[in-house]
Order: C-alpha cells, then structure tokens, then sequence
C-alpha cells in the first residue's frame, strides 16, 4: 500500500474505534462487554478495509485527485513542494490500456538537494495530479530512488513519455512566438503577400480552433506552442507518432482485418501522444477509426512538429511545408482571364437544385496551388496512365486545408463511418458538377462542421487511366482492371455526378477557389 493510503485507513480505523470506546459505558449495560468489543472490532476492521479498497478503485478513474486534493488540504498528504534545489534527473511515464481504462501518468524528479517528488493520476493536465514527497541525506539517494521507481513501473508496463525536458521546452518559447501560422507563412511560396497571408493566419487559426475544441492538446496562445498534458514532444517521438498512424491506415485497408494488431497500434499511438479521455476511454477499435479522426490526429502531430520546427538548426531544419500558394490577380490580363475561366466552368457545371446554401455561393478569389510532392508523384501517374482532365472539383472544410498544403490529399480508411456516399469504394471524391464538391466543403452532407467557417474548394487535375462506368448499385470497387469509377447522373444509385480514384498519385490540386454569398 501506499504510505498515503495507509494513513487514511489508519485514521478511519482509530476514530471509529475511539467512538466505540466513547459510547461503551451507555452500551455496557445492554449486552455484555466480551460481545460489545467483539463488534467493535469486527466493525473497525470492516468499515477500514472496505473504505481502503475504495479508494484502491478510485484510483484508476477521475475522482481520486479530487479525493486526494481533499485529504490533502486537511491533512497535509499531498503538501505543496517546499524543496528549493535543483532538478538533476527526471521520468515522465504514462500506461495506456482502452481495455482496462487506464490512462494513467506518473512523474518522478529527483533534486540536488536530496528532494523526491513524484506526481501521478490520470492524464491531464500536471496542476490536477497528485503529488508526494521524500527527503534523502543526497542527491545520490534521490537519483537511486527515482531508478528504482521507475524500473518498478516499467514492469508494470508503464513506458516513457518521450517529451522535451524543462530547459529546452522553455527555450523553445524563450525569445519569440513560434506558431502554426508563422512556420506556414514563412515556408509556404506566395505567403508574402497580403490577401495570401491572411489567408494562411486565417488557416492556421481554424486549425487551431478545430484542434483545441476537439482535442486535449493544449495551445499556449502568448507563445504559440502546442503541447500534449505531458510537455512538448520530441521530433523523434512525432515521427514515430506518424509511422504508427500510416501503420494504422495499412491496417484499416486490410479485408481481412486484424483487430488485435490494430488494438496494440492505437495503444502505442497513444503511449507516444498522450491524452485526456476523461473518465471513460472509448473501446480501442473506435480509436483513429474515421476520416475525420486520422486528420485531426495528423493535424495535431503538425501543431506538435511546429513548436519545436524554429528551434532546429537550419543545416537540419526540415521543412514543414513545401508547397505554393498564389492569388491569382485581378490588375492583370492574364489573371482576369484565368479568375473568368474557373468562374464560368463553376456556372456552368453548378446544380441549382442543390442547397440553396450551396448553389447560391459565387467565386470571390482565386489561389494558384502546388504541392511539390503531389505534383511530383501525378506527373509520373499522369504519363503512366493517361486519359487526364482538368475540370474535376473537390470540396474540403476549411480546417484541412492547412493539413492538405502540408501532406497533399488522403484516401480515408475502409471504415471512416462519417463519410457519407462511399459507395465506390475507398478513394478520392470528385465531381464535374461543382455545387456537388461544394457541399462538402460546407459539410452540407454531414452537418458537423464549425460554424461560420469560409468556404473553399479545389479544382484538381486528375488522370483517370481505366474507367468503369457502373450502371447498377452494388459491386466491388475499384472494378478489376480499372483505376477511375466514373458515375453517371442517374446511374449507379446516384443523383449527381461522381469521380473516384483510388490512388492519391492520380490527382493534383491546381486552383483553389474561395467563395461568397452573392
């Protein structure tokens, strides 16, 4: 047991004992004194060890800080630090089981001046865990203290959390703001000017929204930094983070799926990129299950990466971003053609039956788009397959557009359950008749966006190779032998025109359209 629980059952042990002994006079005369100390010992021993097992149960939820915090300021077992040294050796590590619904975290510091601390509860934020104190003779003993402690809890399978130390998570945010929207502004091509800067803060800003609001992670909006309850991550721990999350998409494209593999994947996720579940995790299977969670998961690990990105030496600096981003001109002739040809093919291929919210939407910028990678891998698609058009639309909510300039567009997994209107098949979506693309980049279909958000959509170069052309509902998809499903309006159980490949090298994002109430 720990000490602190020993003292607690200690305590109710004695005072219900000490009652007892009070009201023995007044009981003495009404059953004999043998029988009358009999229950009381049997009601001392029973009400302590029922209350210690408890507290042994609310360990492992939410309460027991509270409950700790409670005892605490009554009787002084949890007291505030009142070492002045100085940190020399520390462990963060956290125990993760969806299964067990555990989600806990322990810290333990040693000082120079002898001090021990250790900190530990459920993942959340550090001012809600629980803390204890010891003092030894050296910093000698408190270093050997903090090992043996912590090889204790590896046997019990808690892992490090492999999160920055104090002093460089401070220098991160020492001289001056790293944020999302600075790295993106400072990396992204054509970010100089006005209109496209503000676009991009405006970007990075429902990002942020979007993370935070759906999330755990933390933003520090004075330094600009993301964190996790547990600190800053290390590059080391997000790059294995996205290994794990590509790991996952592999697995979730499997037919034959392989539920314990996935289980043990989302569970080493979540080891390296701690989280706040609160009191119940959802079943491990529900975890990283959707569209939606993969890119919120992908854009955390961005949020993560760029707090520590300006700190990197520039001889090893990785950019963030390799992409361009370029409103198209109104003072030019060239760009005036350009904003007309994109405005009249969206008129034209527009469904006026649509949501009136939809079809009543009209171009009020334009963006010249390319992502070097992307571009890269469908130029090499592109003359593979051939069979190439440019007047493909593609809608996306506003808070992935700073994912897709960062990564370029993914297919979602098998079982990305809010996804409406897969029925061809795990691809990319896209549609000659605007207004169609557009629903999604107003979450029309869904109804679960943010509010107020501004409205894009790509247009997108696209080589179809194959086509299939089903005429009835059901099949397999992609069809053997074919790398585009092409749906006719009225066929295949649908209304509306659809385009879907299956091989995001087949699409290349050229324009981006921003639109506005007429």
């Amino acid at each position: 047991m720990k000490d602190g629980f020993k003292v607690v059952f200690i305590m109710i042990a004695l005072a219900t004992g000490v009652r007892m002994l009070a009201e023995m006079p007044a009981a003495v005369t009404k059953q004999p004194a043998i029988g009358y100390w009999f229950l009381g010992v049997i009601a001392t021993v029973g009400i302590g060890t029922g209350l210690y097992f408890v507290i042994r149960k609310l360990r492992g939820s939410g309460w027991m800080p509270t409950l700790w915090s409670a005892f605490g300021s009554l009787g002084n077992l949890n007291p505030a630090k009142t070492t002045s040294g100085t940190i020399t050796r520390q462990y963060r590590m956290n125990y993760f089981d969806p299964a067990g619904n555990s989600n806990k975290v322990w810290i333990g510091i040693a000082y120079d001046d002898g001090s021990f601390e250790t900190q530990f509860g459920r993942v959340r934020d550090e001012a809600n865990l629980v803390s204890s104190h010891k003092k030894f003779d050296t910093q000698f003993g408190a270093e050997n203290e903090l090992e043996r402690k912590r090889r204790e809890k590896l046997r019990k399978g808690y892992k490090d959390t492999v999160v920055l130390d104090n002093n460089v998570a401070a220098a991160i945010t020492k001289d001056k703001k790293v944020s999302l929207a600075k790295v993106a502004a400072d990396e992204i091509e054509g970010a100089t000017g006005r209109v496209t800067s503000e676009l991009i803060k405006y970007l990075a800003e429902i990002n942020i929204h979007h993370i935070t609001h759906s999330t755990n992670i933390k933003y520090d909006a004075k330094t600009g930094v993301f964190s996790t309850p547990l600190g800053v991550l290390t590059p080391e721990a997000i790059s294995a983070a996205r290994d794990l999350l590509g790991e996952l998409r592999r697995l979730d494209s499997l037919q034959r799926k392989q539920k314990k593999k996935r289980a043990e994947t989302v569970r080493e996720y979540f080891y390296l990129v701690p989280k706040d579940f609160g009191m119940k995790i959802p079943p491990a299977e529900t975890l990283i299950a959707t569209e939606e969670q993969f890119q919120e998961e992908a854009a955390i690990l961005d949020a993560l990466e760029s707090a520590i990105s300006t700190n990197i030496p520039p001889a090893a600096k990785q950019k963030l971003f390799e992409s361009r981003l370029v409103k198209i001109p109104h003072y030019t002739e060239e760009g005036r053609d350009l904003f007309r040809n994109v405005r009249d093919l969206y008129i034209k291929t527009r469904n006026t039956q649509h949501h009136p919210g939809v079809a009543g939407l009209q171009i009020t910028r334009l963006y010249e788009v390319e992502i070097a990678e992307m571009k890269r891998k469908y130029e090499i698609a592109a003359k593979d397959l051939g069979n190439v058009r440019s007047d493909l639309w593609h809608g996306t909510r506003a808070s992935n557009l700073l994912s897709i300039l960062k990564h370029g567009l993914v297919i979602p997994p098998a079982n990305a359950a809010h996804c409406t209107g897969r029925m061809f098949g795990n691809g990319i979506y896209t549609s000659l008749q605007s207004t169609k693309a557009l629903n999604y980049a107003t979450d029309f279909w869904n109804r679960s966006g943010i509010r107020n958000q501004r409205t894009f959509m790509f247009l997108c170069d696209v080589a179809l190779g194959k086509v299939h052309k089903p005429r009835t509902v059901g099949g397999h998809y992609p069809a053997r032998g074919s790398h585009t499903t092409w749906v006719e309006p009225g066929r295949g159980g649908v209304q509306n025109h659809e385009c879907i490949v299956y091989d995001t090298s087949q699409v290349n994002l050229r324009y981006l359209a921003e639109f506005g109430s007429k």
